[in-house]
This record gives C-alpha cells, sequence and structure tokens, in this order.
C-alpha cells in the first residue's frame, strides 16, 4: 500500500504540474487575444479539475500512511 500511495501521489502531482503548464499556455494565449477576465492561472483551472487533483493527493496521503503503518 506505500508504494501505490508513493505511485499515486507522484501521479497526482505530476498531472497538476501538466494541469498549470497547460493553463498557463491558455492563460497567456487569452491575455493576447483579449484576455480571459481571470485574476491568474488558478482561477482558470476547472473547479471539477482541481477537485480531481486534490481528491488523488488525499487517497495518496491516505495510502502512504495505512502501507506506513503495516510497514512498522
Amino acid at each position: 500500500m506505500f508504494k501505490s500511495g508513493l505511485k499515486l501521489l507522484f501521479g497526482a502531482l505530476t498531472k497538476m504540474t501538466f494541469v498549470i503548464i497547460a493553463y498557463e499556455f491558455y492563460f497567456r494565449y487569452a491575455m493576447i487575444n483579449g484576455g480571459i477576465g481571470k485574476a491568474s492561472v488558478f482561477d482558470a483551472i476547472h473547479p471539477i479539475i482541481k477537485f480531481i487533483i486534490v481528491t488523488e493527493i488525499l487517497i495518496s496521503v491516505l495510502l502512504i500512511i495505512i502501507g506506513a503503518k503495516r510497514i512498522q
């Protein structure tokens, strides 16, 4: 479980990085072409995407905790 939690955490952090990079490119492109009406790139990210990433991170942290307890 510990290894699965670490893999899931790494995957979630990787996805979060890709989402932020993608939205940063979108944010810059939209600003050049008239703006998107958001204050920052984090405000432009869809709430469902934020929810999915946060849920993945929470599940991975719980798996790491459970796996660490089983190791002891």
